[in-house]
């Protein structure tokens, strides 16, 4: 089995999410997601998530704006499983910018049905979407 660990960050602003496209070169293309990507060697997950930040949207965070609300996992395919740490981020510095090209939406909880997100973000959304979470923007 092979194991990837990943930082997923929600970036939560005004009752609204940020969600980026991934490119039409990268494995699943165009499906959506949350910002954040895998953890490197010799990374935790925290610095994972700081370092993507700062690669896919051009901003800063500091380890104290990631509020750590949960372990998810998901099998896609041949034995390969991914496991989230999901990370609530509500600051950060610089404007947010799309330094991959990639498209980049800022949506409510409402929306979350009309958009083609990676199966792996299921569970997430549908605890954000029941309050599981249970934090108010």
């Amino acid at each position: 089995m092979r194991l990837s660990f990943v930082s997923v960050c929600i970036l939560a602003k005004k009752n609204k999410f940020l969600i980026t496209q991934r490119p039409p070169n990268k494995s699943y293309p165009l499906f959506w997601e949350f910002p954040g990507g895998k953890v490197e060697k010799n990374e935790n997950f925290y610095d994972a998530a700081i370092r993507e930040l700062k690669e896919e949207l051009n901003i800063s965070i500091n380890q104290s704006n990631l509020i750590l609300i949960d372990t998810v996992s998901h099998s896609y395919v041949k034995n390969h499983v991914i496991m989230m740490h999901v990370f609530l981020v509500k600051q950060w510095k610089n404007k947010i910018c799309a330094n991959e090209k990639q498209k980049m939406l800022w949506i409510t909880k409402k929306d979350f049905h009309k958009i083609n997100f990676l199966k792996g973000s299921e569970l997430i959304l549908k605890r954000i979407k029941s309050n599981f979470y249970g934090f108010y923007l």
